[in-house]
């Protein structure tokens, strides 16, 4: 039900927002305990859902002890508050960072256990950064460790290269 109709100031925008208030009824239009009730809903005229209860489990009520709402805290167009993050922003690599990665693979397969590794040492050796565009170029090393196990080890092989 639309409890209220209001003009309220959000993330620096100001907008008009109805709240709903949600309860959850029987056929007969009484409230029944839930862990909805009582919850609101926030919804702005140009921007959308400003507050909303966690629905994941909707119609469920198994998880009362881990309700939680979500808020809008940012966003894009226009940039109020927090706002995503672009490529540059998480690709921002430096000469001399280094990426260690661990990867395997297990299987069991008649006659007996297998198991595959793969270790890599990324290391950046240069960046070159493009002006007036939203790209970077990295040169990379890369030293890489393969192994393949049944019970004991019976193939290994180091690979070092720049890419």
């Amino acid at each position: 039900m639309v409890t209220a109709i209001d003009t309220m100031t959000f993330i620096g925008l100001n907008d008009s927002v109805k709240t709903i208030t949600l309860n959850v009824k029987d056929g007969n239009r009484n409230v029944i305990p839930y862990y909805l009730n009582g919850k609101t809903l926030m919804l702005s005229k140009n921007y959308g859902l400003i507050e909303l209860p966690d629905l994941y489990i909707f119609p469920d009520s198994y998880s009362q002890s881990g309700y939680f709402t979500f808020k809008l805290v940012g966003k894009t167009n226009p940039n109020k508050g927090k706002v995503n993050l672009t490529s540059r922003e998480i690709f921002d690599f430096d000469v001399g960072d280094e990426f260690h990665i661990s990867r395997s693979y297990k299987y069991l397969d008649m006659p007996g256990f297998y198991q595959y590794s793969w270790l890599t040492i990324l290391k950046v050796l240069d960046r070159t950064d493009y002006a007036g565009e939203d790209s970077v170029r990295y040169t990379w090393s890369i030293c890489q460790y393969h192994g393949a196990y049944t019970f004991v080890p019976v193939r290994h092989k180091y690979l070092c290269f720049i890419k």
